[in-house]
């Protein structure tokens, strides 16, 4: 078994879980924390679902772990409007932090290679990384998110941009495509579309928010009145409310959608009511500007936004 590669892998892997903790025990960090601090600080204003997939991490203890160092003081979550989630930022103790896990890496080199010749080294790394760059089935597998896609469309808006979302994704890993239904619920991540009703989603969406668990949510829908991204972000919030846990939020898209035609009848008859609404004529104009959307261009917007 010594004669191994995976033996003597294990074997450094130790010697170097050895050093490193003895260093960071000075900072107040563990080994496990390394990967999180060096990801967060390569790419600032990431999401916890970045950082998660990119780690193959559990969202569980993804979710403990970054809790954890915003307790200690290494790393913030401040919530992003573009992106309508929490983002990820190291703090300058984490900044200092992520120099000290870049410099152990470093010295741990230099420690165990220091009997080698320069030529040596360059073997050894060369022979590693040629090892490391094959193909690794096992990470596969465990990177295999199966997702699902539900929606609730009434005049049709929210069905055409599901249909967006599906587009844009593998469909191999599409476990459930349709109305909402508990069968998406065994999915790792669900697209969740919704029409806006009174400033949030509708109720069949709502409800079937609140029996989500511990799926990413990815949310997306069109408003009649739009235009504006405040009134836009305001949706998305208040639809998220429905989520037993809103830290598993990872996305969100929101555009304009045309509204029926009854709609516009209505308007017009208040139009001609002596006690017609002062801001009628906007009303009227803003569904007209609505007729045409969802359009190409808030297709392509989705497609980026489910992509990103």
């Amino acid at each position: 078994m010594k004669e191994t590669l995976a033996f003597q892998i294990v074997a450094l892997y130790r010697d170097f879980l050895t050093y490193t903790t003895n260093e960071l025990k000075k900072l107040g960090l563990n080994f496990g924390q390394i990967p999180l601090i060096l990801y967060v600080g390569k790419h600032p204003d990431c999401m916890q679902a970045d950082l998660t997939k990119a780690l193959n991490l559990d969202w569980g203890y993804s979710q403990r772990s970054i809790a954890k160092l915003v307790d200690t003081g290494f790393m913030t979550k401040a919530y992003k409007e573009k992106k309508s989630c929490n983002c990820l930022h190291l703090t300058e103790n984490g900044k200092q932090a992520f120099d000290v896990c870049h410099s152990v890496f470093n010295a741990w080199d230099k420690i165990k290679l220091q009997d080698f010749s320069e030529e040596e080294k360059a073997n050894i790394l060369t022979l590693l990384k040629q090892i490391h760059a094959q193909d690794n089935i096992f990470v596969k597998e465990i990177n295999k998110m199966k997702y699902a896609i539900v929606f609730s469309s009434e005049t049709g808006n929210t069905k055409l941009l599901a249909d967006t979302v599906q587009a844009a994704l593998p469909k191999e890993d599409c476990i459930y495509f349709g109305k909402t239904d508990s069968a998406a619920l065994k999915a790792d991540r669900i697209y969740v579309g919704f029409w806006t009703n009174q400033d949030t989603c509708d109720e069949n969406t709502a409800a079937f928010l609140k029996t989500t668990s511990n799926q990413e949510i990815f949310l997306f829908g069109s408003a009649g009145y739009g235009g504006d991204p405040a009134y836009f972000e305001k949706i998305i919030k208040q639809s998220s409310e429905n989520m037993p846990n809103k830290e598993h939020l990872i996305g969100s898209f929101m555009c304009q959608g045309k509204m029926s035609m009854s709609v516009r009848e209505r308007y017009e008859k208040m139009l001609n009511s002596p006690e017609k609404p002062s801001n009628i004529e906007d009303l009227i104009e803003n569904f007209d500007r609505a007729l045409s959307h969802p359009d190409e261009s808030d297709f392509e917007a989705l497609k980026k936004a489910v992509q990103a």
